[in-house]
């Protein structure tokens, strides 16, 4: 199925490995038919019209690491051979070149297609197939339920780490320094922000099944977190005022419906006809940001553009009033 973190899987065996060299992920759908073995294995200078110079194809870039196929059953059959010759002898040829050229490379490989299926309607080549050590089948997030609160937790310290690093840069942004809390010696905001889920949301994530699989779970988390800084996200600037942050039953119950398909979602839409599309935090801080900026155009109106006079009608010291203006110009 889709979304159940393949390439998540492709990196932790790079990361196993041991191999000095990257990761060079291949996107094979969005992939020029016609350009591809170009971009796979690369071209020599004159090998057709355009080919002004020599280039380097991603496996070859990969070279002492890992190139990572996703979506795999794309690829055309005339690749699928080249790719057989790479698994086999572990060189490549250039587009436009007899020479042969060494490579060093783990290959791996995901797709959501049934490739059985595909090999009995030769759209594949089971030989490729055979030529892969291991294969290994990610079942969808429903069937493994265990990993729903490891997720959980790992995908709510991304949001976390992610508003940390907004946080850091509106304060660099506007030379503030970050008052660290009275009981810890560094003003490191990141250490500041905790996030945890209520019990009960526990229990909503848990019993969902996810057809979206990791991708939405983790969008889930994303509109959750969202929903619960909403009432800390006020006034003319955005600021918070919390080390903690618990997400409840409610926040996760609407960031889960507003994933769901049109069809899906109780029937409920907007008067347009289209679905309710609930926020993230940072579409809604960039929401809040469009606001700010009409609130302190409007006020420049009516005071008829002076700047002072509108940081009077606004509540706010002309100092703060210039720093949104130098902020959002």
């Amino acid at each position: 199925e889709t979304g159940t973190a393949k390439d998540l899987m492709a990196r932790l065996a790079h990361d196993l490995s041991g191999r000095s060299g990257r990761l060079v992920k291949v996107d094979c759908p969005a992939m020029t038919e016609s350009l591809i073995e170009s971009e796979l294995f690369g071209h020599e200078k004159g090998a057709y019209t355009g080919a002004g110079s020599r280039h380097v194809g991603l496996i070859e870039e990969a070279q002492g690491g890992t190139v990572f196929f996703d979506e795999f059953g794309e690829l055309p059959q005339r690749v699928q051979v080249k790719l057989l010759c790479l698994l086999q002898d572990r060189c490549i040829r250039r587009v436009g070149s007899t020479r042969p050229i060494e490579v060093d490379v783990l290959v791996v490989a995901a797709t959501n297609r049934d490739l059985d299926a595909m090999v009995a309607s030769e759209q594949f080549r089971d030989d490729l197939i055979y030529r892969f050590d291991e294969q290994i089948v990610i079942p969808p997030l429903r069937l493994r339920r265990d990993d729903i609160a490891l997720l959980a937790e790992r995908f709510l310290q991304q949001e976390c780490e992610k508003l940390a690093r907004r946080i850091e840069q509106a304060m660099q942004r506007e030379n503030t320094p970050i008052p660290a809390p009275a009981n810890v010696t560094s003003n490191n905001q990141r250490s500041r922000l905790q996030f945890a889920f209520s019990e009960a949301a526990r229990d909503r994530l848990a019993r969902y099944d996810y057809p979206g699989n990791v991708r939405e779970f983790q969008k889930i988390v994303s509109k959750a977190v969202g929903a619960s800084l909403s009432p800390l996200v006020a006034g003319m600037e955005f600021r918070i005022a919390f080390e903690r942050l618990t997400i409840d039953e409610k926040a996760v119950a609407d960031a889960i419906e507003a994933t769901m398909p049109c069809e899906v979602a109780d029937g409920r839409a907007d008067l347009a006809g289209k679905c309710v599309v609930k926020e993230t935090w940072e579409e809604r801080e960039l929401r809040h940001e469009e606001e700010t900026k009409s609130q302190l155009l409007e006020a420049l109106r009516v005071c008829d553009w002076n700047q002072v006079a509108a940081a009077r009608e606004l509540g706010m010291s002309r100092q703060a009033f210039w720093k949104q203006i130098k902020r959002l110009a």
